[in-house]
């Protein structure tokens, strides 16, 4: 991210036509990348539950995974512990479509920012290098959760501020009124979104307070996900029934699921 800024910023700032400091940057970000890749991966638990042979089916859930982070970061809807969501079978898969429009929007917005050599550019260049890793090019056990956010929220952040301020003085050009009032009103309006925001984080940090409650929570939303079926299995198990727990332990090794550590550390197998 360091090398990634920096870059962006010396874009930005460069007045003259040489971009070998950008450009150094960005090479020697690529080592640190391959490095990184890997320990992103085991963030997420890797191998995958998301095993997707179909290359055209692959890429259409991986745009469709950046529509649905891009809503949960704006309204923090669908946020979750775990989601599996199902993948984008379909051209007309809807999450698929807006996630398509949602980055042909900010792709604009970035190059043009780009163009420019505005400092909104390095928030955009901050957002996307940050999602690389857990866009599901390297797949994770569970391919969207609410923490994976972290890594693209400073970026996300930045540039909506920056896009709130041009928007501002925008409309304040059109309606003819001074813009420091459409501030005003702006930041009323950020700090009860603030608000609502720190409510559900006190709402969802409940979840947090032991790997049952992660687990019930995974269960609830997805109930035949990786959650549901190891739920399934254990209390299978607890009540002597080994075909059902057998079958779907089998289940979830069908799913990609290899963390056999909590299997074997289990009272109940």
């Amino acid at each position: 991210l360091v090398c990634f800024s920096s870059s962006a910023i010396s874009w930005s700032r460069s007045t003259s036509a040489s971009h070998e400091a950008p450009s150094s940057a960005l090479f020697g970000s690529n080592p640190a990348g391959c490095v990184k890749l890997p320990l992103f991966q085991r963030t997420g638990e890797a191998p995958s539950s998301y095993v997707i042979l179909d290359p055209g089916e692959r890429i259409r859930s991986m745009v469709a995974i950046a529509g649905r982070y891009l809503v949960m970061s704006a309204t923090s809807w669908g946020i979750s512990p775990t989601h599996e969501p199902a993948p984008a079978t379909s051209l007309a898969d809807p999450w698929w479509l807006f996630g398509l429009a949602a980055l042909a929007a900010v792709g604009a917005r970035a190059l043009v920012t780009l163009h420019r050599r505005r400092e909104e550019s390095v928030f955009w260049v901050w957002a996307a290098a940050s999602y690389v890793p857990i866009s599901q090019v390297f797949t994770f056990i569970y391919p969207m959760a609410d923490r994976y956010l972290y890594f693209i929220l400073p970026g996300l952040l930045g540039a909506a501020f920056w896009m709130a301020h041009d928007a501002v003085e925008f409309l304040a050009a059109r309606l003819r009124i001074p813009a420091r009032k459409l501030f005003t009103a702006v930041a009323i309006a950020a700090a009860f979104g603030a608000a609502i925001f720190a409510l559900r984080t006190s709402q969802q940090a409940s979840v947090w307070q032991s790997e049952e409650r992660v687990m019930r929570e995974a269960v609830r939303r997805y109930p035949d996900g990786i959650g549901g079926l190891f739920l399934r299995a254990r209390t299978a198990a607890q009540r002597g029934d080994w075909p059902a727990a057998i079958a779907a332990l089998d289940r979830l090794a069908d799913r990609g699921y290899a963390v056999f550590i909590a299997v074997d550390g289990e009272p109940a197998f």
